[in-house]
Formats: structure tokens, C-alpha cells, sequence
């Protein structure tokens, strides 16, 4: 299941999360065989306040404790984020990236809370925390679940009302990144793929967001998004399960703003 998320355990490895199909999971510390592995750079760490969390269907907010602290001898810069990832498997980034800077062995601690919007799909959410250079650069992660409660199987996945709040973080008060200043479409990743690539794309100001994929042919293959989007750093999941190894093009137009990139699907 290339949505998968959670552990993988390893005997004389230890844990690592993972999200994503199991073969693209790639762990940046190298150990030897049986032994211990070392400590992230950076850990991060999220505990959820009085789980299990149920998010009622007008809407609510979860309240939890982040925490990090730098392994090594030396100050550390990094990016720090929080993320939600839908019942539908598309993902945003709700906070950040941050720059930090720890000293050595500093630890760094904060109580936050989101706000879930009455408007959010009912189904089962995970709220993730990482650090690294975003977004390619992940060095730890950590989540939890949570439930937003409401009547059938809603769809509607605008990400108005989506707060996240709480004890800053340094610089959190002037930082502007939230709001990207221009419109952009990043490279998919991973590219090649096999068979889910994630899109990234910033939006500076609200608009009407068409995010389609085509063969190369020009032929449409789907319409990832066509609706409404706010303000902010975005992501979308292209899954390609049951379609034919090649080049696919994914096209975007928000507003008068259009770009074309290049993927490969191997299999």
C-alpha cells in the first residue's frame, strides 16, 4: 500500500517510520550489521493530549506536545514542519518550514494545538512532524492519528479553516514562508516513480487550481485537482497503478499562472 504509514522494525536495526512504498524508503545512517544505529542529527518527537482523538463533525480542536533536541556536538541548522496527510491520501503542509538552530545537545519543547474545520472530510487523518532540509532531506519523523467524525464519505477537501497554533517557535511570528510569494510547480518526487509521485505547487493569493496529468501523447490521463485552493504550500498524490511505464506531463493553471513538467513512471 503506497500510503502506508507507520514502522518498520529491523532486529539489531531499531525502528524507523516510513511513509510510502517500502522500496523507496531510504535511511541515511549507516550502521553495521547487529549494531545499534546512531541518532538523527535532530529527533522530533509529537504526543497527542488524551488520545484516542475524535474530532466531532462541526469541527474541533487536538492539542499535543512537540519536542526536539540536537544529538550532536555542534549547532545544528535544519527545517522544521508539521504536516496532515487526508483520508484520501493527498497531504499539505500545515506548518512551515521553520529554520532552527539548536546548540549542541539543545532541547526545545512546545505545547501547539490544530484546529480541525467543520468543512474536513470524516475519516482517519495522521498529523506528522519532521525535521531535516525540507522537503527531500528528512533526518526524523514522528506522528500520530486522529478521527474527524461526520455523516457518509464527504469530499470536500478545500483546506480553508485548517489552524495550526499555540507556543511559537523561534522567528515563528515574522516567518512569511507559509505564504509563498510567487506561483511555482515543483519537480515531482520521487522521479522516477513506481507507482505514487508526489506534486508540490505554491499558490501566493487563493485561486481556481487545475492540476491534470497527461500521456505523452497529449492524451488527459486525470485531473489530480479542479477546484478551489487556498493561499500556501500545497501537495498532491499522482498515483499510477495500472498505468503503462513512460514520460506523463503534469500541467497546472491557478488563475492566469500555467507550467508543464516532465515524470517517469518505471516499473
Amino acid at each position: 500500500d503506497p500510503l502506508t504509514i507507520g514502522w518498520f522494525h529491523d532486529e539489531g536495526y531499531g525502528d524507523f517510520f516510513f511513509q510510502g512504498n517500502i522500496d523507496e524508503v531510504r535511511i541515511s545512517n549507516t550502521v553495521r550489521y547487529g549494531g545499534e544505529p546512531p541518532p538523527p542529527p535532530v529527533e522530533i518527537s509529537m504526543t497527542p493530549h488524551n488520545p484516542p482523538i475524535i474530532i466531532p463533525p462541526g469541527g474541533g480542536a487536538l492539542a499535543y506536545n512537540i519536542a526536539g533536541g540536537n544529538n550532536t556536538p555542534d549547532p545544528m541548522e535544519f527545517d522544521l514542519w508539521t504536516s496532515i496527510i487526508m483520508p484520501n491520501g493527498s497531504a499539505f503542509t500545515l506548518l512551515g518550514p521553520l529554520t532552527l538552530e539548536l546548540e549542541a545537545n539543545e532541547h526545545l519543547e512546545r505545547d501547539r494545538s490544530i484546529f480541525v474545520p467543520e468543512m474536513a472530510p470524516p475519516g482517519a487523518y495522521f498529523c506528522s512532524a519532521g525535521v531535516g532540509f525540507y522537503p527531500w532531506e528528512i533526518w526524523a519523523m514522528d506522528g500520530f492519528e486522529f478521527v474527524k467524525e461526520g455523516p457518509g464519505g464527504g469530499s470536500n477537501y478545500n483546506l480553508n479553516g485548517w489552524i495550526e497554533s499555540g507556543e511559537a517557535f523561534p522567528g515563528e511570528g515574522d516567518h512569511v514562508a507559509l505564504i509563498p510569494t510567487e506561483f511555482s510547480l515543483h519537480g515531482a518526487f520521487p522521479n522516477p516513480f513506481n507507482p505514487t509521485a508526489t506534486i508540490r505547487y505554491n499558490l501566493p493569493e487563493a485561486q481556481k487550481v487545475t492540476l491534470s496529468i497527461y500521456d505523452v501523447s497529449g492524451r488527459l490521463v486525470t485531473k489530480l485537482i479542479d477546484g478551489w485552493r487556498n493561499a500556501g504550500q500545497h501537495e498532491a498524490v499522482f498515483d499510477a497503478e495500472g498505468l503503462s511505464s513512460g514520460m506523463y506531463l503534469y500541467h497546472i493553471q491557478a488563475g492566469e499562472y500555467t507550467s508543464v513538467e516532465k515524470m517517469v513512471l518505471l516499473k
